[in-house]
């Protein structure tokens, strides 16, 4: 996936296709998503007449790039101007997400507390909209974190958080693929292998939609 693509995406897809398209293009972040060196802001920058939203999604992929390039400061740069335009936005999900990224640099760096205040927010708003991605990875981290700091009881607790959600997950991903729905996946020649139940109406064919 082209991470220019995924940009143009709901931002219901963070983190999941940011990481896919940083593993399949990692020459093309730079260029294709904010432009030529680290500057933010610019006209030498191809998204700065782009939407705020499509702005926001770019920073976020430049700072998770250069967060698994190990290259701290300037992800936590990126992240911040995301914070600061998904904010104005109400883009909750993308800042949840740039939230825990955040908390998580902070906790590689050893700053316990402020990795702390970055991933509390982030669980909590991811419980508000609700994310329960976002809130596996803001559990894992959280577990990770109090153990660290050596309080067993939230490290216990956020263990526990963490594994109710890997369970719900995973049963949502079975409820789904047992759907007959999943099969238009792997859909790629003949008639249509399901049809679909029109609200308060008989049943439609797939190919009479197309």
């Amino acid at each position: 996936m082209n991470p220019v693509i995924f940009l143009q995406e709901d931002t219901a897809t963070f983190p999941a296709l940011a990481i896919q398209g940083l593993i399949q293009h990692p020459e093309g972040i730079n260029h294709k998503v904010i432009g030529p060196g680290t500057g933010l802001t610019g006209s030498e920058c191809p998204l700065s007449k782009c939407s705020h939203c499509l702005r926001a999604a770019a920073f976020y992929i430049r700072g998770l790039f250069s967060f698994f390039q190990g290259r701290y400061n300037e992800a936590k740069k990126f992240l911040r101007e995301t914070l600061k335009m998904s904010n104005a936005e109400d883009l909750n999900r993308l800042t949840a997400c740039s939230l825990v990224l955040l908390g998580h640099i902070f906790y590689v760096l050893g700053n316990h507390r402020e990795s702390n205040n970055m991933v509390v927010p982030a669980m909590q708003l991811a419980s508000k909209i609700p994310d329960m991605s976002v809130q596996l990875w803001s559990s894992a981290l959280l577990k990770d974190l109090n153990k660290a700091c050596g309080n067993t009881m939230d490290a216990h607790e956020a263990a526990q958080m963490h594994q109710n959600f890997s369970q719900q997950l995973l049963q949502d991903h079975i409820a789904a693929c047992s759907l007959p729905e999943h099969n238009l996946i792997t859909w790629t020649d003949g008639p249509p292998p399901v049809q679909f139940q029109a609200q308060n109406g008989p049943t439609t064919s797939l190919a009479s939609l197309l």
